[in-house]
């Protein structure tokens, strides 16, 4: 995740931040929450993640779709 730019967080160490696209992500064992202005960073992303690993189809968590899921 560093090699494509992101600062690592030095008290949250699953935490990166992008400073050129404000891109913030949450690394939590193999889940990854994401947050930016243009939906277009976070899809550049993912892409990139995706060059690299065998993923499953990204999820987008709403107030509609977390319902019951988390409790």
């Amino acid at each position: 995740i560093e090699s494509l730019g992101f600062e690592r967080g030095e008290n949250e160490k699953g935490l990166f931040w992008h400073p050129e696209r404000d891109l913030i992500l949450l690394l939590f064992v193999d889940d990854i929450l994401s947050e930016a202005e243009d939906e277009q960073d976070i899809d550049w992303f993912f892409d990139e993640l995706e060059k690299r690993f065998d993923c499953k189809d990204t999820e987008t968590l709403t107030e509609d779709t977390h319902r019951g899921k988390f409790r």
